[in-house]
């Protein structure tokens, strides 16, 4: 059967127009996705995804070169697919490493305030109780006259 008799075998549904187009043209497809993808199942799924659409597609299929052509074009555009998808998936890969990186620094920062905080407090309950209180007063910002005046120390 010619490429031309296929194509319009192809547009009446016929199934086994399909099946030829599949077994003739599979192959070199494959090692077209293959050489520009160098992943085997990548490159399958290439293949897989250009045979999909010419059926889902194959009532509207106008091409206006040789078959081979129209679908060595087909490949080429599925694999920037591949590769936009693949820049998309490793940004949202990469953005949420970021996040989970953010996350385990704040949460070191968080341990390192507790551990901190425990300190300070186990230090305040060595202290005399004025040495205390004038350390939580100017901790609180309030000025030496004002902590003075407070503990009556003036």
């Amino acid at each position: 059967m010619t490429d031309a008799a296929l194509v319009e075998s192809l547009k009446q549904g016929e199934s086994s127009a399909y099946s030829l187009l599949y077994d003739r043209y599979w192959k070199m497809l494959y090692r077209k996705a293959l050489s520009r993808v160098i992943d085997e199942e990548a490159a399958q799924d290439i293949v897989q995804r250009v045979f999909i659409s010419i059926w889902d597609n194959r009532e509207k299929l106008v091409i206006h070169s040789t078959l081979e052509g129209f679908l060595k074009n087909a490949v080429k555009y599925q694999v920037f697919n591949h590769f936009r998808s693949a820049r998309i998936t490793q940004r949202v890969l990469d953005q949420a490493a970021y996040e989970v990186k953010q996350l385990l620094e704040s949460m070191d920062e968080q341990a390192s305030l507790e551990f901190l905080e425990q300190s300070l407090t186990q230090a305040l309950e060595g202290m005399p109780e004025t040495i205390k209180q004038t350390f939580l007063l100017r901790r609180d910002n309030f000025s030496i006259k004002e902590i003075a005046a407070r503990l009556n120390l003036a």
